[in-house]
């Protein structure tokens, strides 16, 4: 049985920082700085110990468990602003297709071909039902065949952060190729440089150009509830 897909909602718990803001940017690749400069240290021993007792089997059904207990309890403290929008609004294109006009709409920028990329600031701002985007370009996951929600889970592994938004499915899929990371953030960098520290957080989008905010109160809320599961199981002599 291969590693479940990670799916909108689900959380990130950091085993490592991969830092995208040092390096090259090439006509077609960006390729960060790996010396010893500048690159991020492991973290603890303590911590390396416990996220390693967190991924054994036992563990981590009850993490789990106590996750979607704290969940449930959030909801009923919050109601509809943080609950599931729905697997028919979890949606991961293809990672070169782009959020932008199609050629029946007649935008010039959007069909330019003289220019690689070139999207309209109307399409960057429009949701993809405004473009009309096609679904055929979705990529299937098993986790959201026929059901209409589904329980969030834990995946561990490392995080790219970097002070630029990720909004590029070609660029995302070069450096989860290139760095082996799970997901993308903006701020772990910075804290991970000056004091030892685990990086959870919720999945709110797939840091394409088709993001959108929808599931960002949802997303906050596993974290948080997955925060209180991580901080019951933590321990010093792990």
């Amino acid at each position: 049985m291969g590693t479940p897909a990670i799916v909108l909602g689900d959380v990130i718990i950091s085993e490592g920082v991969v830092p995208l803001d040092y390096g090259r940017q090439y006509p077609d690749v960006f390729l960060r700085k790996d010396g010893m400069m500048d690159v991020l240290g492991r973290p603890p021993p303590v911590i390396r110990a416990n996220l390693a007792k967190l991924q054994t089997r036992h563990d981590r059904k009850s993490l789990n468990e106590k996750i979607s207990k704290y969940l449930n309890a959030l909801e009923d403290e919050f109601g509809d602003g943080i609950r599931y929008p729905g697997t028919t609004e979890d949606k991961l294109f293809e990672g070169n297709y782009q959020h932008k006009h199609d050629a029946s709409f007649g935008c010039l920028i959007c069909n330019d071909k003289t220019k690689h990329n070139s999207v309209c600031e109307n399409a960057r701002t429009s949701t993809c039902d405004e473009l009309n985007c096609d679904n055929t370009r979705l990529v299937p996951r098993e986790r959201l065949s026929n059901v209409d929600t589904v329980q969030p889970i834990v995946h561990f592994g490392l995080v790219a952060s970097g002070d630029q938004v990720m909004k590029s499915g070609e660029h995302r899929d070069q450096i989860v190729a290139r760095e082996g990371v799970i997901a993308f953030e903006m701020e772990a960098a910075g804290a991970w440089e000056h004091f030892s520290c685990v990086i959870i957080k919720g999945v709110c989008d797939y840091a394409d150009s088709h993001k959108h905010k929808k599931w960002q109160n949802y997303a906050a809320a596993t974290a948080a509830a997955c925060m209180k599961a991580f901080l019951d199981k933590w321990s010093f002599r792990a």
